[in-house]
């Protein structure tokens, strides 16, 4: 890949380089090299504003934003966030408006302000539903399903988790349905069922060593 972006930059190639630069980002992220991903991140961002390329750009953003949550500076993260959110939804891309205000529900949860986190994991649930997006429908609402745990209010997180599990069955997705098992098992256990916590974290185990 760094090949491919020396002779993007030996042609010209804006477009092939900023695009080159965005994939080692990724790959560098994945590694956990998070210093070295945001500086091809931000290289592939700063190629694709001279090419006016306005979705590349959001997608440039959205990528910078991971890469800044992962390393915790969420506000930071938060920023990059709603500008890909502002021109994905002037581009009317459904699909990447609602992974955007899931991601900018996430940073709102983990800053506690749980009001702005349920009104964005809500904007992304109504769009998940329309576009299809199954498997969004169900990680929204299991993460309102957490907003309302941390509130206090266990019966109604219960809620939550328990349609995104009857959902997560439906579609025979399992990556997220042990978290939905000990969600609901911690419910239990702070409203003193401990037999029943038991229950759902023994359900919880069983997913997660498959």
């Amino acid at each position: 890949m760094l090949r491919a972006a020396e002779i993007a930059l030996e042609l010209g190639d804006e477009v092939n380089l900023s695009e080159c630069y965005g994939e080692i980002g990724i790959v560098y992220k994945n590694q956990g090299k998070f210093d070295l991903a945001l500086e091809y991140q931000e290289k592939a961002l700063e190629v694709a504003i001279t090419t006016n390329d306005e979705d590349w750009i959001a997608i440039c953003n959205t990528n910078i934003g991971n890469i800044y949550k992962e390393k915790g500076y969420l506000t930071i993260a938060q920023d990059y966030y709603l500008k890909a959110l502002k021109t994905f939804e002037k581009l009317n891309q459904d699909r990447r408006v609602a992974a955007c205000c899931t991601s900018i529900g996430d940073m709102y949860f983990e800053q506690k302000d749980f009001e702005k986190a349920l009104e964005y994991f809500q904007n992304a649930f109504d769009l998940s539903c329309k576009t299809g997006d199954r498997v969004r429908e169900s990680n929204i609402l299991l993460a309102i399903g957490n907003i309302h745990a941390e509130r206090g209010d266990h019966t109604l997180a219960r809620e939550y988790y328990n349609k995104s599990v009857a959902l997560y069955d439906t579609l025979g997705y399992q990556h997220n349905l042990d978290d939905c098992y000990k969600s609901i098992g911690i419910s239990f256990l702070k409203e003193g069922e401990p037999d029943k916590a038991l229950a759902y974290f023994n359900q919880a185990l069983g997913l997660s060593g498959q």
